[in-house]
C-alpha cells in the first residue's frame, strides 16, 4: 500500500498498488481528479541498490514507499540475501496508525 497526498486539498489517499504508469485518480475528499505519474525509477532503485537497499530507498522516497517496495520485492522473490530488517518498526507503525485512526 502507498499513501499519496491530493495536490488540491492535501487529503492523504491510500492506494493498494502503485505500479508504473499514468493515472487520473479522483480524491475521496474533494472529488476532484488529478494527474499522477509513477515512473520506473523506484523499481530500479529497489531492485539494484544492493543488500542494504532500504535506507537509501527510504531516504529517497519515504517510509511508506519503502514498505510497498519491500512487499513488491518479496512477491518477486528478490529479497533473498538482502537485509530484511524493519519488522519490529513496521509493527509499531501499524499499531500507532491504528490508534490514530481509532480516535
Amino acid at each position: 500500500m502507498a499513501k499519496i497526498t491530493c495536490p488540491l486539498c492535501s487529503q492523504i489517499i491510500t492506494i493498494k498498488a502503485l505500479k508504473p504508469g499514468r493515472y487520473t485518480p479522483s480524491c475521496s475528499a474533494c472529488n476532484e481528479p488529478f494527474r499522477l505519474i509513477v515512473d520506473d525509477l523506484r523499481a530500479f532503485v529497489a531492485e539494484h541498490s544492493g543488500k542494504d537497499w532500504q535506507e537509501l530507498y527510504e531516504g529517497l522516497f519515504g517510509y511508506d514507499a519503502m514498505r510497498s517496495a519491500r512487499e513488491g520485492l518479496l512477491k518477486k522473490g528478490l529479497l533473498q540475501g538482502r537485509n530484511q530488517s524493519g519488522k519490529m518498526r513496521d509493527a509499531l507503525v501499524d499499531m500507532l496508525e491504528a490508534k490514530v485512526a481509532a480516535k
